[in-house]
C-alpha cells in the first residue's frame, strides 16, 4: 500500500509500515524528509544519505528499496515461467502434428 513517508509516496507492506512506525517513534518522522526519491507508485528510485541522516533511516530505506526490487523481480519471473509453459505446450502440439 502506498503511504506518505518523508512527504513522499512510499509503497510499504503492512510489516514494513510497522517497522517504519517503530523507527519514526524513535528518531522522528521528520528524519525521513529529503532522504529518498520515489515515483508515483511509491517505488524508491534513490536513497539520499545526507551527512546528518540517521543511519537507521538510511538502512531502512535501502532495505525497502531492495524489497521492492525483489518483489518486482518475483512478479517478472512468474510471468516468464507462465510464458515458458505456454511455449512448451505450443511446441509439443506443433511437434505432435508434424509426426
Amino acid at each position: 500500500m502506498i503511504r506518505a513517508v518523508g512527504n513522499k509516496r512510499l509503497f510499504l507492506t503492512d510489516a514494513e509500515f510497522s517497522v517504519y512506525n517503530k523507527i519514526a517513534d524513535n528518531v522522528g518522522k521528520e528524519s525521513f524528509n529529503e532522504t529518498f526519491d520515489s515515483n508515483k507508485n511509491g517505488i524508491i528510485l534513490s536513497v539520499i544519505s545526507a551527512f546528518d541522516s540517521d543511519p537507521i533511516v538510511t538502512q531502512f530505506l535501502f532495505n525497502i528499496m531492495i524489497n521492492q526490487r525483489t518483489r518486482e523481480l518475483s512478479k517478472a519471473l512468474g510471468v516468464i515461467d507462465s510464458l515458458t509453459k505456454r511455449v512448451d505446450k505450443l511446441e509439443s502440439k506443433i511437434n505432435s502434428e508434424n509426426l
